[in-house]
């Protein structure tokens, strides 16, 4: 008994070291993954048109070489009105949350890179200050589209760009991310 459980444990160690030593980073397998976001916002009403700088972690399954699913949580860094609106207060925002979104990877002839398009929902809560001081928590929550491309740094690390559109209500928000992505 004890030595088909020494064997069976030596198989399953060897099939295991066969299956990590044959990882393809383009295909199946977790992603995690950090990114600094440049992030833009204008109002419909004109009170903000302003770029921040804020941050997004994700982590992703690709299910195979041209699906993905990913979670993150995105930070917009503070929006602030450069003047005051017609009631004379100065208005700041910060939107944060979390989005998912599923990943489609298009085949390119350069194997070093990845190409995708991406499309899901956001929940963000939406922190807002009337000059200066808290005036509440609101939510945004919509559909997000973008696309961005990943080129392999090393095996397992790559540099990742990435553009999303946000269909935020009565805003325009978007966002530009650079950072890096770790494939297990």
């Amino acid at each position: 008994m004890t030595r088909t459980i020494v064997v069976s444990m030596c198989l399953a160690v060897a099939v295991f070291s066969h299956v990590a030593s044959a990882h393809n980073p383009e295909g199946p397998g977790w992603r995690i993954g950090g990114s600094a976001v440049a992030s833009s916002l204008k109002r419909d009403d004109g009170l903000l048109d302003e770029s921040q700088i804020g941050f997004k972690f994700f982590g992703q399954y690709k299910f195979n070489n041209w699906l993905g699913l990913e979670g993150a949580y995105y930070n917009s860094g503070e929006f602030s009105s450069s003047a005051t609106s017609a009631a004379g207060t100065k208005v700041e925002l910060l939107y944060q949350g979390a989005l998912g979104q599923f990943y489609v990877y298009v085949p390119l002839p350069a194997e070093q890179v990845e190409f995708f398009l991406k499309g899901g929902y956001f929940a963000f809560n939406v922190d807002s200050k009337i000059d200066g001081v808290n005036s509440g928590k609101g939510t945004d929550n919509g559909a997000v589209l973008g696309t961005g491309f990943s080129v392999h740094v090393t095996k397992a690390m790559h540099f990742r760009t990435a553009v999303d559109w946000y269909d935020s209500d009565g805003a325009d928000l978007w966002s530009f991310a650079i950072g890096l992505e770790y494939h297990f």
